[in-house]
């Protein structure tokens, strides 16, 4: 009689275990694979979903700043068209400005300056000037030699236009003394010659503008500026982690946005620019 032993075949040599362990596997490569595709469809997700956000904040900011010039730029335009029709005096044309000024808080000031013999027919130069020193509202005159306001970016180019516009940014010097941007509207005789008389102006302070920009918040790093069309900053707001974003990058975007004709540019941590059409 023969005896026969026989073993427990153990641990993969068995089909169940090889079965086992290559369904189990598989699952496995699967499961990683949907985990990392999954991540990488939400954090997709996500960053649309913040420059969706950044996006609409910067437009609602843009939004708000072109109404608020544009209905500068619609009660500018009554102001010069009443100094154009009605026959008023030193004392009537200044209560006019000051009354403007202070009808209008976006307003930092508001001159009307004359062409010679644009006022009075005697008078070569004239130029009262309302602005605003802290809650009152102070006069200068700046028909001055020290000011020559005929010879301002703010007077000359609408002597040659004839149209209203608004100028670059600039420091005004012995008038204002701040930062600001100017609207500047041409008015011109009543009679058949319409010969040109001078201009009536209305000031931003570029302070407000940057005021405008707290109101625009994207995200904790982004940033959004203000730049006129020839590309010069008139106002930026930062993010609170300043050091994450450099100057350069944020010149950048706003230079993009001023060559696109667009009013605002906002930036996310990335630095990409996001360009809000006015």
């Amino acid at each position: 009689m023969v005896a026969m032993s026989t073993k427990r075949v153990r641990g993969f040599r068995t089909v169940r275990a090889r079965w086992f362990v290559w369904v189990l596997g598989g699952c496995g490569a699967v499961f990683l694979i949907a985990l990392g595709f999954s991540n990488t469809v939400a954090r997709r997700w996500m960053f649309e979903a913040a420059e969706r956000s950044a996006r609409d904040a910067a437009r609602n900011g843009a939004r708000t700043v072109r109404e608020a010039l544009l209905s500068v730029e619609q009660s500018t335009r009554l102001l010069a068209e009443t100094v154009e029709t009605a026959p008023l005096t030193e004392d009537d044309l200044d209560q006019l400005l000051e009354s403007f000024v202070r009808a209008n808080p976006r307003v930092f000031g508001s001159a009307a300056a004359f062409a010679p013999g644009g006022f009075d027919r005697a008078r070569e130069r004239y130029c009262p000037y309302r602005f605003r020193a802290g809650e009152s509202i102070e006069r200068a005159d700046l028909a001055a030699a020290t000011y020559r306001y005929w010879e301002k970016d703010w007077f000359t180019p609408y002597e040659r236009s004839g149209e209203p516009g608004w100028t670059e940014p600039y420091l005004d010097e012995g008038g204002g003394n701040v930062r600001m941007v100017t609207f500047s509207v041409p008015i011109f005789s009543r009679d058949s010659a319409r010969s040109f008389r001078g201009v009536v102006t209305a000031d931003i302070s570029l302070d407000w503008l940057h005021d405008q920009t707290r109101t625009v918040r994207v995200g904790e790093t982004g940033y959004s500026v203000i730049v006129s069309r020839a590309g010069r900053l008139l106002a930026i707001r930062e993010g609170r982690e300043r050091s994450r974003t450099s100057p350069s990058s944020t010149w950048r975007c706003a230079r993009k946005a001023a060559s696109s004709r667009r009013a605002s540019c906002a930036g996310s941590r990335a630095s990409r620019p996001l360009t809000i059409r006015s």
